[in-house]
């Protein structure tokens, strides 16, 4: 089939991330700006979006996730913040330390499933990468319930299968399950062509992640421990963050801008595929 071609590109305040989109509205992580809004019709159609406005967050947003008017926000060397989408103020930051002891940790990935916030987290002062998981049932007052370190850098996360993530690790993505998050289990890994960066769920247990200058692929999580490459897309820019609706895919793009993807050029596999990566 033919490559996908983008629709349309829209300039945002700083440098687009990572996006999200609940109703008609569009929430972009937009780099040293904060977090920029934006609105549009019904189902957030690629044209007719507008600006609403921009919240600063004391730092660089490079995650957003999110439902209703409240967006949780993971920016760099601030913390995990709680907006308030309607009022467009910050309701309450979480930090696990002071810049430079050996708590700091940067947040740089988040994904709301219910009740439940996964947060990636790079390096720190003296503190290692991996995922922790929050309730937030209380959306000002986030509660730790387990963490995982090592097996995936937490730059990005998904929930694709009940309480199973993938987050990326380098080139790859490691599938880590949940579902007792006291006690996290690494299932398996899946290989990317670039460097593994965002990643979001899609349908059933599908999903797609960004590949930086690799483009976007579509995978399939149907078995966790032995998940499989499907179709990847090219677009103009570098490829780090995603949002998925019924018709379009939202490409954070790099130099690219956000980028736009008609999903009916994105076609799933036929139902004779014989599991073979389609490029």
């Amino acid at each position: 089939p033919g490559q996908p071609h983008p629709e349309i590109s829209i300039e945002t305040p700083g440098s687009a991330n990572a996006v999200l989109i609940d109703g008609n509205r569009l929430v972009v992580a937009d780099g040293p700006a904060g977090v920029s809004i934006f609105s549009g019709p019904e189902g957030v159609l690629a044209e007719g979006l507008t600006h609403v406005g921009t919240v600063e967050v004391g730092g660089d947003a490079v995650a957003v996730a999110g439902s209703g008017d409240i967006a949780y926000a993971a920016v760099d060397k601030a913390g995990l913040i709680v907006i308030d989408l309607d009022a467009g103020i910050v309701l309450t930051t979480l930090n696990d330390g002071e810049e430079g002891s050996s708590a700091w940790s940067r947040p740089r990935s988040v994904s709301l499933a219910g009740h439940r916030l996964y947060v990636g987290y790079a390096s720190g002062w003296q503190s290692p990468h991996g995922l922790h998981v929050y309730d937030v049932s209380d959306p000002a007052q986030p509660v730790l319930l387990g963490s995982e370190s090592g097996s995936v850098e937490g730059r990005n996360l998904a929930v694709v299968r009940d309480e199973t993530v993938v987050s990326p690790n380098g080139d790859s993505f490691g599938i880590v399950d949940f579902s007792n998050p006291a006690e996290p289990a690494t299932l398996a890994t899946i290989s990317s062509k670039g460097e593994a960066s965002g990643v979001v769920h899609v349908d059933g247990h599908q999903f797609v992640f960004a590949d930086g200058t690799g483009g976007v692929f579509l995978a399939d999580l149907s078995d966790p421990e032995n998940p499989r490459i499907l179709r990847r897309v090219q677009t103009p820019g570098e490829a780090t963050g995603l949002a998925v609706t019924e018709d379009f895919v939202y490409v954070a793009d790099g130099s690219g801008g956000l980028t736009v993807l008609d999903r009916s050029l994105c076609p799933l596999p036929s139902e004779d595929w014989d599991g073979a990566p389609l490029d």
